[in-house]
């Protein structure tokens, strides 16, 4: 006869204890568990979680923690939950840091744009850091991701809610696991509402 039992408490991926992060939008993985309905992720600046600043739920194993404060030491833990109820946090201390190097910035201007718009990233070519430059007519939710030439997302800079304005925001050649990428060919992808546009951008070193 098989007795279900609680469920293993999830082992933390990404990111590694200890990692600083460039990005204020985290990217957070853990192991699946097998028979795990949902999990609970907590991410506070204190370790002892008694006011998490997340505390969120979800079917998957990973979560992308969002509205972080730069410059700041967060922990976090996950469980998993199944028909007997919760399992226990994983074990451990884990933390991050938060250090994004240079902020999203609006660019100060009289008129409000009319239409969405991405511009070409300068310097392009760019070692390390390039700026990239995006106008919003009005109030959204944005996101603007880092892409490798084979498709394969490597940094988020934006995830956010803006108002209506010009921006700009710098990369500095790093993925969101906090280490350098290589020389070659990067896109770069704003999504604002429904709108989408993609640009190509080239890393020299």
């Amino acid at each position: 006869m098989n007795v279900k039992q609680k469920p293993e408490p999830p082992s933390l991926v990404i990111p590694l204890n200890g990692d600083t992060i460039y990005v204020l939008s985290v990217y957070l993985d853990w192991t699946d568990i097998s028979g795990a309905d949902y999990y609970q992720v907590q991410v506070d600046n204190n370790s002892s979680f008694s006011s998490p600043e997340i505390d969120a739920q979800t079917s998957s194993s990973n979560y992308s923690a969002s509205g972080l404060a730069d410059l700041t030491q967060y922990h976090w833990r996950v469980r998993a939950h199944n028909s007997c109820g919760w399992g226990n946090w994983n074990s451990g201390n884990q933390d991050f840091t938060t250090d994004i190097g240079s902020a999203i910035e609006e660019i100060q201007s009289g008129n409000l744009p009319d239409l969405f718009s991405l511009s070409q990233n300068y310097p392009n070519p760019f070692n390390p850091e390039t700026q990239i430059e995006f106008s919003l007519p009005k109030t959204s939710f944005v996101t603007i991701d880092i892409f490798n030439i084979l498709g394969t997302r490597i940094r988020n800079l934006v995830t956010e809610q803006l108002s209506a304005g010009y921006y700009t925001i710098t990369w500095n050649s790093r993925g969101d696991s906090g280490q350098p990428v290589s020389s070659g060919v990067y896109l770069y992808r704003l999504q604002a509402g429904d709108y989408t546009e993609t640009k190509k951008m080239l890393l020299l070193k």
